[in-house]
Formats: structure tokens, C-alpha cells, sequence
């Protein structure tokens, strides 16, 4: 009896070792949604440019001429076209949900941050709201967003 039972064990031990993997695990919703440096790189073109009143209403923003904003490492640029334009070093946090945004002048980031706001994804465009606040009066959230911040919105080129 002992013994059967040792062969049952070992035949069923012996059946696992021939199973196939597992499939791959893939990515919750949060991870794959959530916008970080590694995830905003590359080439992004301009769709909107929109500017905030005082009851938070948007209203278009036609002065900005970037056409495009192009991320690499932690360096935002304006484009036009194929021309570089202003460029900004930019880092995000992520003690706060959506992502605090900041900006500051490039290469010399001893000036101090320039300019703050907030990113979220918006299906397959990313939205920014920023404007050249203080940090006390850096937005929380879109729902309520300050007078005179910038919101963009980029799409990947």
C-alpha cells in the first residue's frame, strides 16, 4: 500500500515538471496608465493649447507657436516644427494624484523652479495644466484648476 502510494506521489510530482509556464503577468491598469519620465519620453505634438479663467472655465490659448514638445531624459523642449525652441528641466512627483509637474530653466536649474502644475493621462493624450506659480498656489487637482494656467494637451507624434 505504502508503496502504491509512493509511485501515485511520484507520478503526479512527475506530471508538474512537464507543465507549461505560466503566462506572462500583465500589467494592472494603474501601472500602465501611470505617466512617469521613462513613459513620457520622446516626441509629442502640440493638439490644444487652452488657458484657464476665473471660474476655472477654458478658454483657447493662441499665442504658443510650439508645435511639438519633445522629452528626453528629464529635458522638456519646445518645438516648432523641426526647430528646437526653449528647453526646461523637468521632473515629476508623485505624492500627489495626478502627478505634480515641475519646470525650470535649462541647463541651470539653480534658478529655482519656473513653472508647476499638474499631468494626467487623457485616453491616448497626455494633459498638462502649469503656469508660473508659487507652490502655494500650484493646482491639486483639474477639477479646480487657478486663473491663467496653461493646459495642454499632447498626443504621441
Amino acid at each position: 500500500m505504502k508503496t502504491r502510494l509512493g509511485i501515485a506521489l511520484l507520478v503526479l510530482l512527475g506530471l508538474t515538471a512537464f507543465a507549461p509556464a505560466p503566462f506572462p503577468r500583465t500589467q494592472r491598469r494603474g501601472e500602465r496608465d501611470e505617466i512617469t519620465l521613462k513613459t513620457f519620453q520622446g516626441r509629442w505634438r502640440v493638439a490644444k493649447v487652452e488657458l484657464t479663467t476665473d471660474g476655472g472655465t477654458l478658454v483657447p490659448y493662441l499665442a504658443m507657436t510650439a508645435t511639438h514638445v519633445r522629452i528626453t531624459h528629464d529635458r522638456w523642449t519646445f518645438m516648432d516644427g523641426g526647430r528646437e525652441g526653449g528647453s526646461r528641466a523637468v521632473a515629476l512627483d508623485h505624492g500627489n494624484n495626478p502627478p505634480l509637474l515641475s519646470m525650470s530653466d535649462w541647463p541651470d536649474r539653480s534658478s529655482g523652479i519656473n513653472w508647476v502644475g499638474l499631468i494626467r493621462r487623457q485616453g491616448k493624450a497626455i494633459q498638462i495644466a502649469y503656469g508660473n506659480v508659487t507652490s502655494r498656489e500650484r493646482p491639486r487637482s483639474f477639477e479646480k484648476l487657478p486663473r491663467d494656467l496653461l493646459v495642454v494637451t499632447l498626443e504621441r507624434d
